[in-house]
């Protein structure tokens, strides 16, 4: 496919509109967290600013919205290389995005739970075994080993600190998380800041005490570092159930997902609005098929 039949496709797909979340770019690649090199992720965002206009998520917020050119960006997990890589490219093309800050890991400054369990996966022996409460797993080294590990561990938080001993490397520096002063910096230079929630857990394991909890801890250290609250939410690892966006309702939130498809607009719900991932690995099996973007950045 050439570079008119991709403009032409992106032309048609605009029929709804899509929402896209990073979550990774760094100059060192690894199989399991997939990060886009900066070099190919300015080029996606250049590309992004020439064939749509970006708006803010604030702009659902208003009740007659429609723009058949719209795309929204979002960053999930504020890492470090977002402060090194993403943000100085967004400020070049003068992009309005949303980063949704994981707060545990922001306020201890360690590394989010799942990154430190790749690291962890890249360095260890393989097969690997494991015994997490009464489970005793076979870990081999493929990517959907690590993606069987990272759902056992997501999906029982109560052993959550307890299986995470096992798996976690004490001086990891892979996927370091951004500091306050970094986050305020970026929100007064017109970053808006959201929720990925405080220990960034799957929410369909918890109970609605437990989600609520979590919101209510994540928004506290928003407002006491940042100044204000969060309107918007990004549910850890994309998941989310009726409990999850009864909590929205509840705080007159938004909530989104990320389950690679586009939304329809003006917005009927606001409990899980859906979002397209963009890594490494996606190009082939998302960016062709919905942005025709695969062959205009790989060209």
């Amino acid at each position: 496919m050439g570079i008119r039949s991709a403009l032409s496709l992106l032309q048609q797909n605009r029929k709804s509109t899509p929402i896209i979340t990073f979550h990774r770019v760094h100059e060192v690649f690894d199989h399991l967290t997939q990060p886009i090199n900066p070099i190919e992720f300015r080029e996606i965002i250049r590309l992004f600013n020439q064939h749509y206009r970006i708006y803010p998520l604030s702009a659902l917020l208003k009740p007659n919205f429609s723009d058949p050119e719209a795309l929204f960006i979002t960053v999930d997990d504020a890492l470090s290389e977002f402060y090194d890589f993403m943000y100085p490219v967004f400020k070049e093309f003068e992009i309005p995005v949303t980063l949704f800050v994981p707060t545990q890991s922001v306020e201890t400054g360690t590394q989010l739970w799942n990154y430190a369990v790749a690291e962890w996966f890249l360095s260890k022996e393989t097969p690997t075994k494991l015994l997490m409460g009464k489970k005793e797993l076979v870990i081999g080294n493929s990517l959907e080993d690590f993606l069987h590990l990272i759902g056992v561990i997501s999906n029982d938080p109560t052993n959550l600190e307890e299986n995470l001993k096992l798996t976690t490397i004490p001086d990891g520096k892979l996927t370091a998380p951004m500091t306050w002063s970094q986050i305020k910096e970026v929100q007064e230079n017109g970053i808006t800041i959201g929720s990925h929630f405080h220990r960034h857990v799957c929410l369909p394991s918890l109970d609605i005490e437990s989600i609520r909890s979590e919101i209510e801890v994540s928004s506290h250290l928003l407002n006491k570092n940042l100044g204000s609250k969060p309107k918007f939410f990004a549910f850890p690892m994309g998941a989310f159930d009726q409990l999850a966006i009864n909590c929205m309702d509840e705080i007159k939130a938004i909530g989104f997902s990320t389950e690679n498809r586009r939304v329809n607009l003006p917005l009927d719900t606001f409990g899980s609005i859906p979002r397209f991932n963009i890594s490494d690995r996606s190009y082939e099996e998302i960016d062709l098929r919905i942005f025709g973007f695969h062959n205009l950045v790989r060209r």
